[in-house]
């Protein structure tokens, strides 16, 4: 009887220690995805036309997380006057430089850009565009807010390629007669821009 006793007393101590052990084991739950907005400035330093115009920025950020890498798509727009706007849809690769539970982050980003005067339209009635694409390089830094929140910040620099139409006068003259003629053809330039932005992170 009094070996049971002591067999019974130690029963509470021993469904302690396994219950501590089960709980050692627990790890937190690991999110692999990470939505988020943010907004900034994007300095144009060089676009063919002059060396300095900024632009508002605001861009949407879809990554999914690895152990050491995240993938993911970003979705940018920009607005340098009322009436003129860019989008940017980008594919980005980034390295992540764990340090206790914040992170650093560099990568790439290559993808499809588009701009255009909105309302305001050449001699012929027709509204400026430009088509091309942008790769660029990105550095970041990622802050937790709590266990799904995060506070972003990053900087860049971006190379865009693109074309758009362009006209070259031609004048001749003709039994006395002078005349101008327009002809359109193809253009190229590239641009190179600054983009930094803060924002918010979901991670699910």
């Amino acid at each position: 009887m009094k070996k049971l006793l002591i067999t019974l007393s130690f029963l509470p101590l021993t469904a302690m220690a396994q219950d501590v052990t089960q709980t050692d084991d627990i790890q937190p739950k690991q999110y692999n995805n990470e939505i988020g907005i943010s907004t900034g400035l994007a300095p144009v330093v060089f676009d063919g036309h002059s060396f300095l115009d900024i632009w508002l920025t605001s861009r949407l950020t879809y990554l999914h997380n690895f152990k050491k890498t995240q993938v993911g798509l970003v979705v940018e727009g920009g607005e340098l006057e009322w009436s003129s706007g860019n989008i940017y849809i980008g594919a980005v690769l980034n390295q992540k430089i764990p340090l206790g539970k914040t992170y650093f982050y560099i990568g790439g980003s290559a993808g499809y850009y588009h701009s255009g005067q909105i309302f305001e339209e050449d001699w012929f009635g027709n509204t400026y565009q430009e088509r091309g694409y942008a790769v660029g390089l990105q550095a970041g830094y990622v802050l937790p807010l709590g266990n799904r929140f995060l506070f972003t910040t990053e900087v860049g620099i971006r190379s865009t390629q693109y074309w758009f139409e362009n006209y070259n006068r031609v004048d001749w003259n003709a039994w006395g007669v002078n005349h101008v003629e327009w002809i359109r053809f193809i253009d190229s330039d590239f641009s190179i821009s600054l983009p930094a932005t803060m924002g918010i992170r979901y991670r699910f």
